[in-house]
């Protein structure tokens, strides 16, 4: 089983657009990062990873030789797997930086499915979340936020109803 972490772009007025543009970062090891790990970073545009990636390539490459035999083998490949393990955990806080949201975390067989999974969950949301109740207060208009499924009219925010009421862990005790 795969798990995908979801990643929203800052919002705009257009929730469709904001629902194409979501990125799912596959948690785990990155194959393309670890076979190509300059060339993976500029095709994300990770241009402040890249830099940190260098300049620690050069360095471990420099102890590495100085240390002679067969270390700057084991060395480079042990630098390579660290490197993919934390790749994508490398996307996901660029894209933060950059003002995405984190939305969620889905896991499926595939891509596919887990994309799938997620929209047939979100889309319910934020379609809830943008109608005002029959019995909420009028307001001038409703500023949809999509990526946590809320809508905001005026002083009230209306958030999508859970599945269940029952409260889990450390939040407060439900009211009754």
């Amino acid at each position: 089983m795969t798990v995908y972490m979801v990643m929203a772009p800052p919002p705009s007025r257009d929730l469709a657009s904001d629902a194409e543009d979501m990125v799912f970062i596959k948690e785990g090891f990155c194959w393309p990062a670890f076979f190509f790990s300059a060339p993976w970073l500029v095709f994300r545009g990770l241009w402040l990873v890249l830099f940190g990636y260098l300049i620690a390539a050069i360095v471990v490459a420099g102890v590495a030789n100085v240390i002679g035999g067969y270390a700057p083998t084991a060395v480079g490949i042990t630098f390579a797997i660290l490197f993919a393990l934390e790749a994508n955990s490398l996307r996901r806080w660029t894209l933060e930086r950059r003002g995405w949201d984190f939305v969620g975390l889905v896991a499926g067989e595939n891509r596919d499915t887990c994309e799938a999974r997620f929209f047939a969950k979100w889309a319910p949301h934020v379609d809830r979340a943008v109608r005002p109740k029959p019995d909420a207060a009028p307001a001038a208009a409703a500023t949809p936020d999509a990526r946590a499924g809320v809508a905001q009219t005026g002083a009230t925010t209306l958030r999508p109803s859970t599945p269940s009421d029952a409260v889990i862990g450390l939040f407060p005790e439900a009211t009754r």
